[in-house]
């Protein structure tokens, strides 16, 4: 099975640089990618879940209902997207790379873990304002997951430079 090269990802908008988050809106079928790196990256990610659990793939009380639904995400898309990685079987979804089988009542975050090579970091939004309820997050970009969980998404990007000014949006529409 011959796994794509690592893409260039540059999902911002066009145009001479501006502060702001200037993101391009996706679908959820192009959210998550697979490339070459994927089987030493997962067997990387299971070290870590093994070794630092909770530090790497943590939640909220009362997140798991935002855990679940991610995970049956990922099990709608991967086999759509990557037929040739997952197949959807009435036990779970089959990764034919790890030959490993992910039952619908394994944990999700675990299972999302272990998944994909991205991180995920499920937001929830209380009276309109987005928090960090929950995560996977195995190559961190400068954070730990437990310091961030339950915070509000403002103050897990505290120490990006110009957020709070410019980036901020304490209410989503």
């Amino acid at each position: 099975m011959i796994l794509p090269n690592e893409p260039l990802y540059l999902p911002f908008e066009a145009g001479p640089f501006r502060m702001t988050l200037g993101l391009v809106a996706r679908t959820p079928d192009d959210l998550i990618s697979l490339d070459e790196h994927y089987p030493a990256q997962i067997e990387r990610r299971r070290t870590l879940v093994a070794q630092w659990g909770p530090e790497v793939a943590a939640a909220e009380p009362g997140a798991a209902p935002a855990c679940r639904e991610m995970l049956e995400r990922l099990a709608t898309v991967l086999p759509r997207r990557y037929p040739d990685v997952f197949e959807a079987r009435d036990d779970g979804v089959h990764n034919r790379i790890t030959g490993e089988t992910w039952s619908p009542e394994d944990d999700p975050l675990t299972t999302a873990a272990l998944l994909v090579q991205e991180d995920l970091c499920p937001l929830e939004l209380q009276d309109g304002v987005p928090y960090l309820i929950a995560g996977t997050l195995c190559f961190s970009p400068g954070w730990r997951l437990l310091e961030k969980l339950g915070q509000r998404l403002g103050d897990v990007h505290v120490k990006v430079p110009l957020y709070a000014e410019r980036l901020d949006r304490a209410q989503c529409s």
